[in-house]
């Protein structure tokens, strides 16, 4: 029996802005893995989401490939991803952690452009933004 949405269900649900950016079939597979369901339409993918919270990566509409953040399914930040690259060439990512709006971990990861790697593990907050 295939899942029903109603057009108000369809409404709602494309009002959820934290998954415009994320394509139908990434959207499909991701509900089938969450519910072990097979679905075929965005809309029901996106329900079964919904109803079986899990985080999702979406990057704000505004990125440049610069950051990512992942919101749970209330919209609430879970976690962020930094790029950043210095005048030297020296590449800068922070992945960072949230519990209701706090950070609890930062992995903070400096490469420059011999290969080198430096990476630090902070916990209970963050050193860079």
């Amino acid at each position: 029996m295939a899942l029903q949405i109603s057009p108000d269900g369809i409404r709602r649900l494309s009002s959820l802005r934290q998954f415009h950016g994320i394509a139908t079939g990434m959207l499909i597979r991701i509900a089938a893995l969450r519910t072990g369901l097979r679905v075929t339409n965005r809309w029901a993918a996106i329900e079964l989401i919904v109803s079986n919270p899990c985080p999702i990566p979406v990057a704000p509409p505004n990125a440049k490939g610069d950051n990512m953040k992942m919101y749970d399914n209330a919209g609430k930040l879970v976690a962020e991803q930094n790029v950043g690259i210095t005048n030297n060439g020296t590449t800068v990512v922070t992945n960072t952690m949230y519990d209701a709006g706090r950070a609890v971990a930062q992995s903070i990861s400096v490469a420059d452009l011999q290969g080198n790697v430096r990476s630090e593990t902070v916990l209970n907050g963050k050193l860079l933004p």
